[in-house]
């Protein structure tokens, strides 16, 4: 259900949506040198310079983690998974958190996306430390959004939740036996292992429920073999989707991760070196000249 005010109006849901890019954007291009509104706009911002008074750029947030490249994919936890021990919820990511608090209200508590079909980065984490693997194909996310299951597609999924739920069971039973007499460390690996049954156990539930309601409908279509463009055309299909997902209120958590520019450097003119290689810029002005390329394309697409 929706919330009213205390006047009777209808007050939206909250909605999060993270993108995250795996090499970041050279600093000086992107954060204002002032401070306040009246800020002398950096070019990676001049495309969203319409809407200036939309949005709010936020410095020194910096995790201070080490790891290179690889500390992008603790862009939405700020901890490491091999520095979360001793943390309550571990290094779960705020679009994991937000999920908590969705829970069943939409048909998908959270959607983790990717445009990189060929690489293991997540920004999003549980609990205990495991990461979510995202959606990286344009067509199965239209899918799951929009296409109509008939009654033998509904029945054999109900027949696969109850056969997951029956093998939870099992584990949770056996697991229940080795509990006593265990160690401080090995205690600490079964909580865990039972904190991933229950989260299990939740979606699970969450899903059955949804498995008899209509999807939403749309006119929107996505071209033929939309997995096999560039990343300049994969782009906006999955900004497009993102914003239907919201609209139809299909979920109210997304994260988006890209990294690699894949084939054909992204299909991006200008670009003559691979983008790791550009990241790793040594003020060349060349190189930081296509990285702004890049980047910029980034900001326009968002």
């Amino acid at each position: 259900m929706e919330a009213h005010s205390s006047n009777g109006t209808l007050i939206p849901p909250k909605r999060i949506t993270a993108t995250g890019i795996f090499y970041g954007f050279v600093p000086e291009n992107f954060h204002p040198q002032e401070t306040g509104r009246n800020y002398t706009c950096p070019p990676l911002l001049k495309p969203l310079e319409p809407f200036r008074q939309d949005y709010t750029v936020f410095s020194g947030l910096d995790h201070n983690l080490s790891g290179g490249h690889n500390a992008t994919k603790f862009f939405l936890s700020g901890i490491p998974t091999n520095q979360s021990k001793g943390f309550a919820e571990a290094n779960i990511s705020i679009d994991q958190k937000a999920s908590d608090h969705v829970g069943g209200k939409t048909r998908y508590s959270s959607l983790t996306l990717d445009t990189d079909r060929g690489n293991e980065h997540t920004l999003s984490w549980t609990r205990n430390g495991n990461n979510i693997q995202p959606v990286r194909s344009l067509e199965k996310l239209y899918q799951m959004l929009f296409r109509k299951d008939d009654l033998t597609s509904r029945k054999q999924k109900e027949r696969n939740w109850a056969d997951k739920k029956s093998i939870l069971d099992l584990a949770k039973a056996q697991a229940s036996n080795f509990q006593k007499g265990l160690g401080k460390e090995d205690t600490e690996k079964l909580d865990q292992y039972f904190t991933s049954v229950r989260e299990f156990e939740k979606r699970i539930e969450q899903s059955t429920q949804w498995l008899d309601r209509e999807k939403p409908s749309t006119s929107y279509n996505l071209p033929g073999r939309a997995d096999s463009l560039t990343l300049r055309d994969k782009t906006p299909l999955f900004y497009d989707l993102m914003a239907l997902a919201l609209q139809t209120d299909s979920t109210r958590v997304i994260s988006l991760a890209f990294t690699n520019l894949g084939k054909e450097n992204g299909g991006l003119s200008g670009i003559t070196h691979g983008y790791h290689t550009l990241s790793h810029h040594g003020q060349v002005q060349e190189a930081i000249d296509e990285l702004s390329i890049i980047e910029s394309f980034h900001v326009e697409q968002y």
